[in-house]
């Protein structure tokens, strides 16, 4: 087991003889990590998609990982007969890519802005670009489809981070 370090804060009893922080001040532990407070978590690279479930609750891709989450998701199941992915109510922040390769961030999000919707129907290998709630653009293949609200379909996601500008 490593050793704690001996600086001025073990000395002041910030560490414990095992290596554990104390709870003695969020700037203390936070400079004991070496971590800035104010610092985001990482998001998923191009080229590393996670798996999501889109059913009759979809996922909030701005977390990391995505998840489902019942209040506050990016896209849900629409309809069944045809199967159908919506949008949050109330906005157009979906399209369907029908390029030929996987679409750039940029592409993706040209398209949403230009061509945005609703509701789009789906079916296996079905591309589709979204924005998010937090403003990142992401791009879902749909890998499987049924007719459950409560299983719903699944989907290879990849969330960029926001474009500066």
């Amino acid at each position: 087991m490593p050793r704690p370090r001996q600086g001025a804060a073990y000395r002041r009893g910030a560490v414990h003889r095992r290596g554990h922080r104390r709870q003695v001040g969020t700037a203390l532990a936070v400079k004991l990590a070496g971590a800035r407070p104010d610092a985001q978590e990482p998001r998923p690279r191009r080229g590393h998609p996670r798996i999501v479930r889109i059913a009759e609750s979809g996922p909030q891709l701005d977390k990391n990982p995505p998840a489902l989450d019942p209040y506050h998701w990016d896209v849900s199941l629409g309809l069944i007969d045809p199967v159908r992915i919506s949008a949050r109510f109330g906005t157009t922040d979906l399209a369907v890519w029908t390029g030929h390769t996987m679409p750039k961030q940029k592409e993706c999000a040209d398209l949403v802005s230009m061509q945005g919707q609703f509701m789009a129907p789906v079916t296996v290998g079905t591309v589709v670009c979204v924005k998010t709630q937090g403003g990142r653009t992401a791009v879902l293949t749909i890998t499987s489809v049924t007719d459950d609200f409560s299983t719903g379909l699944t989907a290879q996601a990849t969330v960029w981070s926001k474009q500066s500008g």
